[in-house]
């Protein structure tokens, strides 16, 4: 069949858990479809062809986006959370533009394993309502995205609840070999979000703490560029030789390995927790958005939660705790959600053969 599919998402854009989404979805399209033609729109074509071995496109170039569209087959939005607006109505808006023109251009449209909301704007969830019933299919990562969607309208029987495109990169041999966890250190991704002095002076307080229990370095993952790193390099200079920065260009395979040597990963990051989760690593989040509440409890693992304004202390006790009790999910439970990740591109491709 050899479809031609353009993706659109947060591409191209520094974010290392959108890059591991866009692979993964990837890798899972062409082993249902072998042929498949893909075509991303990215905020840096070039870094992305690169990356990702299919041609990009600029994501903000209207020629660009109206051939993409008008030469398609199929329009696929996601993953990641594209349609929110807690800091600005117009990340959303342009998401939601791109179906629009989709629809416009009669080419179908799937909404792919999408974390959904937060939506406080009127004109945004109504346009999300319109345009999600319009879509062929649609995926999303979690129960409270598809609560959310229900509420806005959109009817249950059309959305199907699957994984995080990512948990398709779990294999049995990726999961870490236990019992030297003594001897390494705990890693901590964090990312600017609130009052910047209050998340550093917490930050550097949980660091300290961390150090104190182990004899290996604090490492410090930044997810995504510049800001995170910069807050990461913050820390270690404030902290010294008890604290390391993960490398620029590790790619997601070298995220992986990273954090598989950690002795327990405390995360603000999504997807940092998620690379944590299907390589074996025990973890705990520090909840800022609704998304990461949502990904604990996929996980059964509420009571590893904290607010990411918690105490420094109780995130040093339930790191240590965590490190004692090991992993978050047993294997047999990410081989579905393995699964559920790889049926977003099952269901992408099915939509798609199924016609007008």
């Amino acid at each position: 069949m050899n479809p031609r599919v353009l993706i659109s998402g947060y591409y191209g854009c520094g974010n290392a858990g959108d890059e591991a989404v866009l692979g993964a979805m990837l890798g899972a399209l062409r082993s249902v479809e072998p042929g498949i033609r893909p075509v991303v729109l990215s905020a840096t074509p070039a870094a992305t062809s690169a990356a990702h071995g299919c041609p990009s496109l600029a994501r903000m170039s209207p020629p660009a986006l109206l051939t993409a569209i008008a030469r398609t087959d199929l329009l696929i939005s996601g993953g990641g959370s594209l349609i929110q607006d807690v800091t600005s109505a117009a990340s959303a808006l342009y998401y939601l533009f791109l179906i629009r023109l989709a629809r416009l251009a009669r080419k179908p449209v799937v909404i792919y394993a999408q974390g959904v909301g937060p939506i406080t704007r009127e004109p945004v969830r109504r346009a999300t309502a319109r345009l999600f019933c319009a879509a062929r299919a649609v995926t999303v990562r979690d129960e409270g995205s598809a609560t959310l969607l229900r509420e806005l309208g959109v009817p249950a029987e059309r959305v199907t609840v699957t994984a995080d495109p990512v948990f398709g990169q779990y294999e049995p041999e990726g999961i870490r070999q236990q019992g030297s966890n003594g001897q390494q250190g705990f890693g901590l991704a964090l990312r600017p979000w609130g009052d910047d002095q209050v998340l550093r002076s917490r930050a550097s307080r949980l660091v300290s703490l961390l150090q104190a229990e182990s004899p290996a370095p604090v490492g410090l993952l930044p997810m995504h560029e510049p800001g995170d790193r910069q807050l990461a390099e913050g820390l270690r200079q404030e902290l010294g030789e008890g604290a390391e920065v993960a490398p620029l260009g590790l790619g997601t395979d070298g995220l992986l390995d990273w954090v598989s040597r950690r002795r327990a990963l405390v995360a603000m990051r999504l997807h940092a927790l998620i690379f944590a989760v299907i390589r074996g690593v025990p973890c705990v989040a520090l909840s800022y958005d609704p998304k990461v509440v949502e990904l604990m409890r996929l996980l059964h693992a509420e009571e590893r939660c904290l607010d990411f304004q918690a105490d420094p202390r109780q995130a040093r006790d339930l790191a240590l705790k965590s490190a004692e009790q090991g992993p978050v999910t047993p294997p047999d439970s990410l081989f579905e959600l393995r699964r559920l990740a790889i049926l977003n591109a099952e269901i992408a491709l099915s939509a798609l053969r199924k016609g007008s």
